[in-house]
């Protein structure tokens, strides 16, 4: 993608995030109880919890930053960045003087922060609506101080969620890539993966295209939901290594390079 493009991309994207198709109130918005997402939130939290504790962290793309407050005690301090203003007014609505929180609005791709600034650095949902999210990654790396942990996901090309996602101009528009892409991408900015995670071998959202309806819908999430041995079956399904080249979301653990 040339940079004219890109650029419009991202103004798009802002646009549906500054008051467009996304809203502050809407945003986080849970599934029905024991939903699909719900369960896929619950896991994608337990994991950044386990990575983050006791080290300085940024949430970065942190939207309402409901994720950064649930781990406000867990942590000597939070910062969240989001290039969204009426989302980061939402967080700043939601801190208290005890919480040692802060926002700034920022470009993922250029963050106003000193090299080996954050001890640990999270981005959840939202790199896969990035255009050029190599320079994201470098920048990530680049803040993060060696042996720091970054948790990352990324949307997958190849998944039929980049069908449906097509199928859906009023969303953001998705900058999905290829697994091996990501892998590249996380090397060659220093990063070295420690644990890679899948999910969402169905889309389980939207109503388009037509002709994948069944594996949108309720019946759907209930099903890839089912617990089994701890895990959803769609993360069982996402393990078998056939399977997981066809997973829409990646999640990387990695850590900075000294």
């Amino acid at each position: 993608m040339n940079t004219h493009a890109a650029q419009n991309l991202e103004q798009e994207t802002r646009r549906k995030y500054t008051g467009g198709f996304y809203r502050p109130d809407s945003i986080m918005r849970r599934d029905a109880r024991g939903g699909y997402f719900e369960r896929l939130d619950k896991v994608k939290s337990q994991l950044v919890r386990k990575h983050i504790a006791n080290r300085r962290v940024l949430d970065l793309c942190c939207a309402t930053a409901d994720r950064l407050f649930e781990n406000a005690r867990e942590i000597p301090f939070g910062c969240g960045a989001d290039f969204s203003i009426p989302f980061l007014k939402k967080a700043h609505e939601k801190i208290t003087p005890a919480d040692p929180l802060a926002f700034l609005c920022a470009n993922a791709r250029a963050l106003p922060f000193r090299t080996a600034t954050f001890e640990a650095v999270y981005c959840l949902a939202s790199l896969y609506y990035i255009p050029r999210i190599r320079q994201v990654t470098h920048e990530i790396s680049r803040i993060l101080e060696p042996g720091g942990i970054a948790i990352l996901e990324m949307g997958n090309r190849s998944s039929l969620n980049t069908l449906v996602a097509r199928a859906h101009p009023e969303t953001a528009a998705p900058c999905h890539i290829p697994i091996g892409e990501m892998k590249r991408m996380l090397t060659l900015a220093g990063l070295e993966i420690e644990e890679h995670h899948a999910f969402q071998i169905l889309p389980l959202w939207g109503n388009r295209p037509h002709w994948l309806r069944p594996l949108l819908g309720e019946r759907a999430r209930r099903l890839m939901s089912q617990p089994i041995a701890g895990r959803m079956i769609d993360e069982w399904l996402c393990r078998i290594p056939g399977l997981s080249r066809f997973a829409f979301r990646h999640l990387f653990v990695c850590r900075r390079r000294s």
